[in-house]
Order: structure tokens, then sequence, then C-alpha cells
């Protein structure tokens, strides 16, 4: 039995701005840093076994944090990376509308097997966090494993866990810096 601890980043200014992340690797803001200071502080009691961690600033940074209270080395996982949103990035929704009115109205980020110009459909999105999953199962087994990670990837994680539908996903909304666990059994 393994339980994974899933915990969002600090606060961004794209989060700030209501802007499409993705990929775009951009620090906390100093309230995303003191969010990362206090989740590490309510960490700080919880043995982990190992943290993984997502390669963008933003994760990186709220690993730092912890590693600092929990005296834990992150190990750095390309697939813990967001969600890719190809030309939608850096956008908010209005800049969208107006910047590529077709892909707005198509809702190509809600598609199964669509996604904005450049971008990752969900499926594709699924297929490589159910293959980072599979992957820390055969490595820690049976650990206390921290994922330091995203906003979308928390919610096809806890699609994956509670077997939900593409448009059930929707219901879970992770906020900045918060903490979630599950077990996974073999």
């Amino acid at each position: 039995m393994l339980t994974l601890w899933i915990v969002r980043h600090g606060e961004t200014q794209l989060n700030v701005e209501d802007r499409y992340g993705g990929r775009m690797d951009v620090p906390l803001t100093s309230k995303g840093l003191q969010q990362a200071d206090e989740l590490a502080k309510r960490l700080q009691n919880q043995h982990f076994d190992v943290m993984l961690c997502s390669p963008l600033k933003r994760a990186r940074q709220t690993a730092e944090a912890i590693s600092k209270t929990c005296h834990l080395d992150s190990i750095i996982i390309d697939d813990l990376a967001e969600r890719n949103l190809g030309v939608y990035e850096g956008l908010t929704k209005a800049e969208i509308q107006v910047r590529y009115p077709d892909l707005y109205v198509s809702n190509c980020t809600h598609l199964v097997d669509g996604a904005p110009t450049g971008g990752e459909s969900q499926r594709e999105f699924e297929r490589r966090i159910r293959r980072v999953l599979s992957e820390i199962k055969q490595l820690y087994d049976g650990k206390q494993v921290l994922l330091v990670t995203h906003g979308f990837v928390a919610m096809m994680i806890n699609k994956i866990m509670k077997r939900l539908s593409f448009d059930e996903m929707y219901a879970f909304h992770m906020g900045n810096g918060e903490i979630i666990s599950y077990t996974l059994t073999s």
C-alpha cells in the first residue's frame, strides 16, 4: 500500500491574474512563497519517504520550502509538469476569445481529444499522468510519497483515483498551497 500526498504549488502572478499557466515557467509571488512556508510547517510532523516534484519553477520553489522544514530532497519528475495548453498559455479567457475565437467557441480545453493549438488533449494528459502514477507505484510501493505539482495534475490524479469521467473531474478544485492524500492498493 502506498500513500500519495499531493501538494499544489503556491500562488503565482498567473493565478492572481486568472491566466492559463500550463507549462510556463513562472516563480511564486511573495504570497506564494508564504503559502509554501506555511505548507511546509503543516507537513513537518508527517513522515515522507520521498518527495517528487514537477520541473516547473513554481513547484520547485514550493518543494524547496518543504525540503528545508522536512529535511527531504526532491526528485524532479518531468511527467509531473502541468498540462501543456499551447497557444492559451499566459492568456486570460477574454484574450483567448479575441485572439482565438474559433478555439474559444469549441471549448477545446474541455474536449477529451481536443486542445489549444500546440497543447495536450485531456486524453494525452491522462495517459501521461497514468504512466507516472504507475511508475511511482512500482518504485515506491509501501511508502509515503509527496508530490509537489499543479492544479490540473491534481485534478487528473483525483479523476483517476476516484474513477471519474472527464466531465465529473471538473467538480474537483485544489487551491494554491493545499494538500490531499490518496491510498493506492495493489
